[in-house]
This record gives structure tokens, sequence and C-alpha cells, in this order.
């Protein structure tokens, strides 16, 4: 039997039947399609910088070929004979000298992207004369590619090994032939990290596209590859339309009313951020601290647009700490970009575990994976459900766990950061994120930077040396344990001032510190202690009633849902109509309509009701307990 039939008996898939090396291509037209994508114009521009300074059409077809090598490892009668029939098949044609008599017992436990790996080090060093440190990116981004990049090998080596090997060889030289990548034995790795890391998302991203039945229709298989990859890349890019990938996020350009019809007179820190964006590029860390009310989400969505516009096609994510606050600002982003282009309504995600109520739009298919009941396959369905695959898309508003998620020890967590590398990143509200959180964002400062990532932080204030711990994990980015060596100048931050917008571009030494003038006035809080109410339900009710007798609204956050749920009892027992219960332990779609309603009531909205018939105005009385989650 010829091995160039043989080939084509192998299996990628086994349900339907598909080849091993057709597969490769499906994969290698994916990947090669992503890259010109304008939703991730900005990924493909770094991993092309992290590669090595050359032509760009030269780079992607090597970035292509890669992808490709990525189930190679499937050549190995171990995984062949995970599908009888079809290894019975491959026997019967000719081919049953290949398939030692102790096949079943050695395939138990064996990770054919273990295999891909081990191969391509040796490969791509000794027959393609790649230097072995580029080798070995390569090789842990074909490890990785399910997801971790520890590997789980037990592959003592098989009877007759040296024949597969040779097989593998020769399904490398046709992707070669097909894909026709550049000379690679000078290359060397500008940053390997970005480079593998980017390669790791790219790789899984266009093997799980080019997997799923319904995105991806693959051509009749056949030897004449190169027809076949054209195929393919007609399939590619329709698969990648129907994503939403083709449709990028068109952000609004021009001055700070122009982007906000509706704001005619721009607050202090709006103006500042519009005198910023012509002497400030994209690339950068921005800090902007101020009160509530200033108006720093619209602040920060302005310096977002207008970078956006700089990088040409730069995507959007607003990280939030929860998802009450995630789904309003979701509402806000979204109407924003509608009023600006309004085929928008595609492309933007919402991401968080409830996120399904909201957003529900997605192709679904059960065959993404050779085992379609493995971990695997269900880390792929996975991905391609809103919750995930929001972070993929060219805009999107979640939770910032989502974000974190990308620099911590948690499977396709590099994927996380391939869809943010495309992206203007905002994280609001860091003045709630507690200590582990906050060392986690500064992990993920220094990974945003080094994939020249832009990232606005809004808070209402933050400690000195927190402020500056971010600016250092953005300026150097590679440097082990932050330090804070500018914090002892002007450390004192009544010296700075408040508003503040902090800049911080990689490679300085210091940020740039800029005082908001015209801000609006102080304002006054009185605090006044209830000693022994604590736990105490019917003492805090009588209190809010108390408080609420002459009118207007009152909240009560309390710090477990049973004791809001006893306050709230409580003052149902004093017959008292107007109030509002709202804690995360209702079901999902009862909490959705009561957030609804608490933001109806009490949003911002309920104070101008008539500029929109579609709001209530806020009531004249009413209670509202709740926990942190308000």
């Amino acid at each position: 039997m010829k091995n160039s039939e043989l080939i084509l008996r192998l299996w990628a898939k086994s349900d339907p039947f598909h080849p091993l090396v057709c597969h490769l291509l499906d994969v290698a037209a994916v990947a090669h399609a992503l890259l010109k994508e304008s939703s991730f114009e900005m990924t493909a521009l770094t991993l092309r910088r992290a590669l090595w300074p050359h032509d760009a059409a030269a780079l992607d077809s090597l970035i292509a070929f890669v992808c490709a090598l990525h189930d190679i490892g499937k050549c190995d009668p171990r995984f062949q004979a995970k599908a009888p029939e079809l290894m019975d098949a491959i026997c019967s044609a000719g081919g049953s000298e290949f398939f030692p008599e102790s096949i079943d017992s050695l395939a138990q436990g064996f990770r054919h992207e273990e295999q891909s790996a081990e191969w391509a080090i040796d490969w791509l060093s000794d027959s393609l004369g790649w230097k072995k440190p580029v080798a070995r990116v390569v090789s842990a981004a074909l490890r990785a590619h399910h997801g971790s990049f520890q590997g789980d090998v037990r592959s003592a080596s098989p009877v007759h090994e040296m024949s597969w090997v040779g097989l593998r060889n020769q399904i490398a030289s046709i992707l070669r032939q097909t894909l026709s990548p550049p000379d690679c034995t000078q290359v060397e790795l500008e940053n390997a990290s970005v480079a593998g890391v980017l390669l790791c998302g790219i790789m899984v991203l266009s093997d799980w596209i080019a997997s799923n039945r319904e995105l991806y229709q693959p051509p009749q298989p056949s030897t004449d590859y190169r027809s076949y990859y054209e195929y393919c890349c007609l399939g590619a890019n329709s698969a990648l339309f129907r994503l939403g990938f083709s449709r990028p996020v068109s952000l609004p350009q021009g001055d700070f009313t122009a982007c906000f019809p509706a704001i005619a007179s721009p607050r202090p820190i709006q103006r500042t951020v519009q005198t910023l964006v012509g002497h400030v590029s994209s690339g950068r860390l921005a800090i902007i601290e101020a009160p509530m009310g200033e108006g720093k989400t619209e602040a920060a969505l302005y310096l977002a647009s207008q970078w956006g516009h700089a990088t040409e096609g730069q995507g959007l994510y607003v990280a939030l700490p929860t998802a009450a606050t995630s789904n309003q600002m979701y509402g806000r982003v979204r109407e924003f970009l509608l009023g600006h282009d309004p085929t928008i309504a595609a492309t933007i995600r919402l991401i968080h575990g409830m996120a399904w109520l909201v957003d529900q739009e997605t192709p679904q298919s059960q065959d993404m994976s050779d085992d379609p009941g493995s971990e695997d396959a269900l880390s792929a369905r996975q991905w391609f459900q809103p919750s995930k695959r929001a972070l993929l898309a060219p805009a999107a508003v979640g939770t910032i766990d989502q974000a974190l998620m990308s620099v911590l020890h948690v499977r396709y967590g590099f994927l996380r950061l391939f869809g943010l590398s495309s992206k203007t990143v905002i994280i609001d509200e860091a003045h709630a994120y507690d200590a582990y959180m906050m060392e986690e964002l500064t992990l993920l400062l220094r990974w945003l930077s080094a994939l020249s990532v832009s990232v606005i932080v809004l808070s209402a204030t933050l400690p000195e040396a927190k402020r500056n711990e971010l600016c250092q994990a953005y300026m150097n980015p590679e440097i082990e344990g932050m330090t804070t060596a500018f914090q002892g100048e002007n450390a004192d931050a009544a010296q700075k001032g408040y508003p503040l917008i902090t800049i911080a571009r990689r490679g300085e030494e210091r940020p740039e510190e800029i005082r908001v003038e015209g801000s609006a006035k102080a304002q006054t809080v009185y605090i006044k202690k209830h000693a022994g109410l604590l736990d105490q339900s019917v003492e805090v009710a009588s209190l809010l009633l108390e408080l609420a007798a002459k009118g207007g609204c009152v909240a009560c956050i309390a710090s477990t849902i049973r004791s809001a749920q006893a306050i709230y009892r409580a003052l149902c027992q004093h017959g008292e109509k107007d109030v509002f219960l709202f804690h995360a332990r209702f079901t999902a779609e009862r909490r959705g309509k009561i957030e609804q309603e608490v933001l109806d009531h009490y949003g911002p909205s309920s104070l101008y009701p008539y500029a929109d018939l579609r709001h209530r105005p806020r009531p004249d009385r009413a209670i509202l307990v709740a926990t942190q989650v308000i």
C-alpha cells in the first residue's frame, strides 16, 4: 500500500470520518482567515512582531503552517486504534504492518498533543533547521492546544514507531508544499512568551471552528491538496462571518460632544480626557480617579474610541466587579455603540455566569472533538457559549474575573488573553477589588502591556502605593516583583490633586500625572452611628421607617442575605408596601427582573424620566433592602 493512500486513510474525526491531513489544512485555513479579520488586526500585528520583522504575508502562512501541525500526533497507532472500525479499514487496505499486536494496551492514556509536541521540536530543528528556542516555543504551543502547558504523556515508543515518524514527516511535507511557509532558519523570537500565548490562542480557536460542523463544512477530501485548501479558505471566511468576527466595532470619532450628543456641556474630567487624546497615543495605561457623577465612564469610552481609531479596528472590553453592574454597563455601552453604528448589535456581548439570560445567540454543535464525550469536547462547546465566546467578540462587557482568569492557571486561560489582545480594556470600579484581586490585576496589567493592549482603569480613588504598583506593572512588564521606586517623590496625594488622571507608558520610568481642574465641588457626607443595631432586624426596620417617614428613598445594605431577609420581613410586618428586597440568592430569572426593577426605580434614568418615556420617575418614598450586590 502506498503511503500517499495510507495518509488519506488516517482519521482526525471519526464520526463522520474526516482524514487527518484534511483536518490539518482546515485548521490552517481558519487560522489564515483569522489573521486577516479586522476584529483580530491588533492581535495579528502583535503576533507578527513577536515572531520577527518580516513580510506580513509570509508570516501569516508561517502561522497557519504552525497551527496545522497541532494534531499531527494523531498519526500514531495508539490514536488510530481508538476507532477500531477505521483501524480495520487501514489494515484491510494493506496497512496492518503499521500496528503492533499489543496496540490496545499501548493506547491507554495516550495524548496526541504530547506526541505532536515531541515530534515537532525534533523535526523543526533537525529537518528544517529552525533554532531550538523557536522550535521549543512551537512545541509548547502544540502541547497546550488542549488547554494546558503541562505535559501528560504516557508515550513509551510502540513497535514500528519509525514507520509512523516517516508518515508524520510526509504529512508535514504536504503541509509545507501546500501552505508555502517562509524559511525560518534565522528566526529569533522577539518575545517568546507573547508569541507562545498568541500562537496557542489562534491555534485552539482555529481548531474549534474547523471542527464545528454548524459553522464550517469541509470540502470533499482529495489528494489535490492545493485545490482542497483553496476551498477551505472560502469555508473559513464564511464561518468567521457567522461568528461575527467579520464585523469590527465601529467606534465613534471626533470631539467629546460628537461622541456623546446628549452631553452638551462635558464635565471637567471629560474635557481633560479630550485634551489628552492628541498627545497620548494608544498602548498606554490611563488611571482616572474621580468621585461618582463626574462622568468617568463616558470619559473612558471616549478615550477608548479615539485609541481604537488610532489602531484601526481595536475592539473593546469593559470589566466590572459584579454581574449586576455588568448588566447595567452592558446597556449603557450597547446604547453608546448603537448610537453610532446600528449594525453593531450582532457584535457586542455580555459575559458573566448569568449572561445567558440576556445574550443567548450562538451556533451550537456536538461534533467538536475526536471524542465527543471527553472533557476537551465539553470545553470546546462551552467556549462557543456566549459566556466565554464574548471575550472573542469585537466588543464585550462583563465581570472582572473573566479577564483575571486569563493570567491564572486555568484551562484555556491563554485563549482569554488572545481575546483581550485585540481590545482596549476598561476596568471599572477598581476601588472595589480586594487585595487578592489587586494582585491578579497587577499580573494582568503586565501581560496586557506585553501584548501592547491599551488599558483604562477607573476608580473613585486609589491608595498611592497601589496606583504606583499598577503603573509599574504596566511600564515594566518583564520585571519580577513589582517595586514602587518612584513613590518617594511627591508621595503626598494632596500634592497630586484630586480628581487625577495618571498616564503610564511601557518602558518609561515614571508615569505622567494630570490634575483635573474645575471639578465639581466637594460634597459633605454625614455618618451617624447606631450602636447595638447590628443583626437586630426589628430595630433596623424601625430606623428605616423613621428615615423614610418624611419621604425620600432609603437603601439598607446588609452584610448577609439572611440579615437582609430578616429586615425585609420586619418591614412587611409593619405594613410597609414600598419596599424592595434585592440579593443574589433569587432564581436567575427572578433576580434579573428584580435587578431591572431596582435600576428602573433608582438608576440615573429615574431622575430624568421625561427624556425617555420607557423610564419611570424615582419614587417619592421607598425602601430598598439589599446586600452588597448594589
